[in-house]
């Protein structure tokens, strides 16, 4: 995939390396020796903060909206990692990449990662930028919304040695290009700082074992006169893990109970443990059913049978004391005790050991030019938890008749001695049956995984003054790499052969599960020979690359006006992306697995679909200039565009227009007009198809039980299967565009006092999103398939087996054509219709500083979403209309589109407030974390109403001591007490495995104790 565009040669030479330098440039508060100087040197040239735009303003308001978090506030969200601290950030919404996501599979970007997720547009539509440079992608990819995403890891960046973090809050591509689409989080590190700093850090949650402690370092030493600048921040953080089982609410899986006496009592959506158990269904090979002495019937017809606890209810055969068979397959009712817990063995939280440092080197060339460098190392292992996989549909299990186990086994084992676990008196034949694992899963096992994180940036460049200009030119290279291997996973071929091994070391699925615990994990020890057989370890390698070289021109009196200068900012990018995505032998298909019913080749990983190994590499052209107009006194305009041409789609031309006017001293109003764009990730072109397999409800199966009586709608219906998809890249997508505007007012009231300092914001913004990237999705699908075949024809998307007898039965007296059972859906990544998304920021700023009761500030960020819709496609209006109809049931919604505001992890409100007192080395202070309530769909009420998820509100409280001006040790000693959630606020209930959504956390109350030492 290699394709011509513009080469870093005579353009890379002319514009000296080409583009994207101090899109935010730095403004540094380090001590500097005082040197006389007549005109501007290259040691001030990034002396000025430059947020939202490449050149310099007087204003400490720009005209674009940004938050942003300095040392300080960034030490009172308690934050000991990037992903932490940006859920403290309003305009921050539900992360989707995160290291508490332990029940993802291989497939899923697990492991220490955090994402960014903006306005809650998504994640890819924030650019993250170090220094004012873009980062490398994480090399993993997460299905959001069905459509795999890709996101750079903020927990690579070092929290200790961050001077600010810089949050651009909307559509940036005219300035920094592609990802910009919601805004730009820039981290800024401590480049000039002098000195030596040692932090230590330990602490953990009152009533749980989850501890964390981290030490960190910060060092930089001026040389040569202070020519030479070097820097060094790092840091080591180990977290212990945080099973499930730790805490109530997210041990029981079955909530049912915390609803009785409310309308959702009795709800199913409340009870997240999943029908597959030990307790197993099973069918004779040939639905060849079985009767016992006396012709009594152990099977049913068709040869299904299930195995039960004695006591559960009654048996057609006893297998030892504790567990007997029962005809036919499982009860969605009666059997529902019977159902296994997976939190018995998932983490809300895995063990995590994480590294990060980071270089910075400048030396002055002369009193002109200044070289520049910058060197980052990240590390992370991460180990997590998950529960075994069940087979798949596609993938039969069988377990054979020469099983010593199986109760319809062969009447003599191979020696020609009687097999004692054959049932006696049934009339099964002489060498008996082989029985089919019909919905089973083998939780004596488990599914322990480690994901190994590495990254490197290596920075260098060339800035000074060049014909009036500040010039900057560099070169940038940085590589992100991920081993995910998952421990204990089963190999199908192995597990069919301990399966059908005729001794007593065979597999016996016949057991049953925990008989103390019915939902409980079974003990391994009872199957632990052919555990160690079949349980192998599976590898997902990854790596993303960015090669860039950049180059910027600023000017900021290029020539002048009546109202004043002038000022010209412009530039250039060439940069190379790579993504290899290398899968398990197992998954690509190198090792596969044959089912033995229909002769079709799949995956060899138990449970898991196949998945072939990915790779692309994208060149990715760009120019933009921006202008800085003053028109009238105290009215600038700002102008940008940028270009950007991709090897792989074409070329993509955005704009921004920007207005600030200073209507009185203090007082002043804002607009700013975008364009942005996302391009589509490399797997969303290329892959050759990522088979997944989800649990989804046939709809259509759901009408037959609707019309036999048995249920009341669709949202009553236990016809929820594991389905297989195939999503396939298309070469055809085009980017994704957004057009942005924002208008508001900063006011700066002059009438206070010089020792008070205050400052008010208000933003109204709005966003059309355009060909956003998604899929129709299974669900919608099986909708879509529903209403075809009650119109007489059906979709083709949906490709089903044909149907066995007991569909044949199921749908007798319905009215209804049978189906089979779902084999796969055929989906493909396309460009959807528009979303809109509305809403206003608002933020206060206040500092006041007094003679005798100390320095008090405060600060407070909300953000309130007004609007959030999808717009629906064709097919979904099609099916709502169907709804509205009548023409099929109207209790299933398609989630995909209409109104998203205020539903599933999207609130209306969510606000901080921090606030402090500092007075002779003492200090205190509070962080407070506002999240408003949301419907959740996942759960529908006996009145047809959604769970109404509460709003959450928790507080930090800190006191912190400072040392200075003392002899000894305790000179430059710092020491402060946080206290994380001190009212102990449990996460609100949600309808999902864990119990809650990732907006909020289980932590708890925690104490944690920060020594800081410096010398100077």
């Amino acid at each position: 995939m290699h394709h011509r565009l513009i080469k870093p040669t005579l353009l890379s030479v002319i514009l000296a390396s080409m583009l994207h330098s101090t899109a935010f440039a730095q403004q540094q508060d380090g001590v500097e020796p005082a040197q006389p100087q007549a005109e501007a040197t290259a040691k001030d040239l990034d002396a000025v903060v430059v947020v939202g735009s490449r050149l310099a303003s007087s204003r400490t308001e720009g005209p674009s909206p940004v938050v942003v978090m300095d040392e300080e506030k960034i030490e009172a969200t308690g934050a000991i990692s990037g992903d932490e601290l940006l859920q403290a950030i309003p305009q921050v919404g539900d992360m989707m990449f995160s290291n508490t996501d332990t029940a993802s599979n291989l497939n899923a970007a697990r492991g220490d990662v955090g994402s960014i997720n903006l306005r809650n547009l998504g994640t890819g539509n924030t650019l993250l930028m170090v220094n004012g440079r873009r980062m490398v992608p994480h090399p993993g990819t997460q299905t959001e919304s069905l459509v795999p995403r890709q996101t750079a890891n903020m927990n690579a960046i070092p929290l200790f040695g961050t001077r600010r973090i810089e949050t651009l809050l909307g559509g940036a591509s005219a300035l920094y290009g592609s990802d910009a689409v919601a805004g730009v989080v820039n981290v800024i590190l401590d480049t000039h700082y002098q000195g030596f700093q040692v932090q230590a850090q330990y602490g953990g949650s009152e009533d749980v074992d989850l501890r964390q402690g981290n030490i960190n370092f910060k060092w930089g030493q001026w040389f040569n006169d202070g020519r030479t600048r070097a820097t060094l921040v790092g840091g080591w953080t180990h977290r212990t893990d945080l099973p499930a089982d730790a805490r109530d609410y997210t041990a029981n899986m079955d909530r049912r109970p915390l609803m009785e006496g409310t309308e959702f009592e009795g709800v199913t959506a409340f009870d997240d443990r999943i029908s597959s158990s030990a307790w197993g269904a099973f069918q004779t090979v040939g639905n060849a059913a079985v009767r016992g002495p006396g012709g009594a019937l152990i099977t049913n017809g068709s040869g299904q049978f299930h195995i039960d606890p004695v006591g559960h209810h009654g048996c057609t055969a006893a297998l030892d004391d504790g567990v007997c068979i029962n005809s036919g397959a499982q009860s969605t009712a009666s059997d529902r005790p019977l159902r296994f817990s997976p939190n018995h063995q998932r983490l809300i939280m895995g063990e995590l050991d994480r590294m990060n440092a980071f270089g910075t080197l400048e030396h002055d060339l002369d009193d002109n030019f200044v070289a520049f460098g910058e060197l980052a190392f990240y590390k992370a292992r991460y180990h997590g938890m998950r529960e075994q996989a069940a087979p798949l549909g596609a993938a039969s299990i069988l377990v054979s008749k020469d099983n010593y186990y199986n109760p319809f086994g062969a009447m003599y084992l191979p020696d020609g001695s009687l097999n004692p676990n054959r049932l006696a008196g049934i009339d099964a034949p002489e060498e008996g049956l082989d029985v089919r694992l019909a919905s089973y899963r083998p939780t004596d096992t488990s599914r322990p995984y480690t994901v190994d994180d590495e990254s490197y940036r290596f920075l260098t460049g060339v800035r000074g003054m060049v014909g009036g200009f500040d010039w900057e030119g560099a070169l940038l290279y940085s590589s992100a790499t991920t081993t995910d291997t998952q421990y204990g996973s089963i190999s199908n071929t192995l597990f069919s052969e301990a399966l059908s091994w005729s001794t007593p070391d065979a597999y016996n699925p016949f057991l049953g599960g925990n008989r103390d615990d019915w939902g409980a994990p079974a003990d391994p020890a009872r199957n632990q020979a052919a555990i160690d057989h079949f349980t192998v370890p599976v590898v997902r390698d990854s790596k993303a690359t960015l090669f860039q070289l950049d180059t910027r021109f600023i000017r900021e009196d290029l020539f002048q006006v009546p109202a004043g200068h002038v000022g010209v900012a412009f530039g250039g990018e060439w940069r190379r992306e790579t993504l290899n995505d290398d899968r398990d032998p197992s998954f690509d298909g190198t090792l596969t697995y044959t089912n033995p019913m229909t002769g079709a080749i799949t995956s060899d990983v138990l449970g898991a679909s196949p998945s072939g190994d990915n790779s692309g590499d994208r060149e990715v052209g760009s120019l933009y200039a921006e202008f800085a107009i003053p028109l009238v006194r105290a009215l600038d305009l700002q102008v940008a565009g940028r270009y950007e041409h991709y090897s792989d789609f074409g070329g993509v031309a955005k704009p921004k227009v920007s207005l600030a006017w200073d209507i009185v001293d203090g007082m002043m109003f804002r607009a700013n007009w975008s364009q942005s764009f996302l391009a589509p990730n490399i797997l969303q072109m290329y892959s050759e198809g990522t088979t997944v397999s989800n649990t989804r409800t046939d709809y259509y199966v759901c009408e037959a039980d609707i019309r036999k009586g048995t249920i009341d709608g669709v949202h009553r219906c236990g016809r929820s299967y594991s389905t297989m998809a195939i999503r396939s890249g298309n070469r055809d997508l085009q980017p994704e565009t957004a057009e942005t505007w924002s208008a508001g007012f900063v006011f700066q009231p002059r009438f206070l006092p010089e020792s008070t300092r205050m400052t008010f914001t208000t933003d109204y913004f709005e966003i059309q999103q355009e060909d956003v990237i998604g899929i129709l999705g299974e669900a919608t699908h099986l909708a879509l398939d529903y209403l075809l075949r009650m119109e007489g024809s059906f979709n083709p998307a949906v490709v089903r087996l044909e149907p066995d007898e007991e569909r044949i039965a199921l749908f007798e007296g319905t009215g209804l054509d049978p189906v089979g059972r779902v084999d796969y859906v055929d989906d493909l990544y396309i460009n959807r219709l528009p979303r809109t998304t509305r809403g206003i920021d608002f933020g206060v700023d206040w500092r006041m500083a007094t003679d005798t009761a100390g320095t008090f500030s405060a600060s407070l960020n909300a953000t309130r979403l007004i609007q959030m819709t999808q717009d629906s496609t064709d097919d979904e209006m099609r099916i709502i209309a169907a709804q509205e109809a009548g023409l099929i049931d109207d209790n299933f919604d398609i989630r995909n589109a209409g109104n998203l505001l205020g539903v599933n992890g999207k609130p209306q409100w969510r606000a901080t407030f921090s606030g402090t007192w500092r007075k002779d080395g003492w200090g205190l202070g509070t962080f407070v974390n506002h999240i408003d309530g949301f419907e959740s769909t996942g759960a529908v009420s006996n009145l047809g109403n959604y769970y109404p998820v509460p709003s959450w509100t928790t507080t930090n409280v800190w006191a912190e001591r400072r040392f200075s001006g003392t002899d000894g040790f305790l000179d430059g000693l710092r020491v402060r007490l946080t206290v994380r959630n001190i009212g102990d606020r449990q996460p609100p209930l949600m309808p999902t495995a864990l119990g809650f959504s990732s907006l909020h956390n289980a932590l708890g109350r925690g104490y944690y104790l920060t020594v800081t030492k410096s010398f100077d």
